[in-house]
């Protein structure tokens, strides 16, 4: 069994955790990618925080494409479903 648990910022900088880094591709999209490789694909729970709750916007949080090597973050605003950088925590585990 496998477990990583990270938090990170809305400009894709690792705030707390270790054994991934995060690549924020376009505004709203993160690539998680996991230092080592589980061994069976893990469930994966992404949380918004509260950097990214503005009083103007309601954002949604989606995790994507959880696989053994990596898995992508996709934060949007739920009013325009555009693309909305943001702060979030992950936990990934294969157990």
């Amino acid at each position: 069994m496998s477990t990583i648990l990270g938090m990170v910022d809305q400009n894709g900088n690792v705030i707390a955790g270790s054994g991934f880094t995060v690549n924020n591709s376009s505004t709203g999209t993160y690539k998680i990618t996991f230092t080592t490789a589980f061994t069976s694909t893990p469930v994966v729970i992404a949380s918004l925080t509260s950097d990214s709750l503005d009083s103007n916007q309601n954002n949604n949080i989606l995790m994507v494409d959880p696989g053994t090597q990596s898995a992508t973050v996709f934060i949007t605003n739920q009013n325009s479903a555009d693309g909305q950088d943001g702060g979030f925590t992950f936990f990934a585990s294969n157990g």
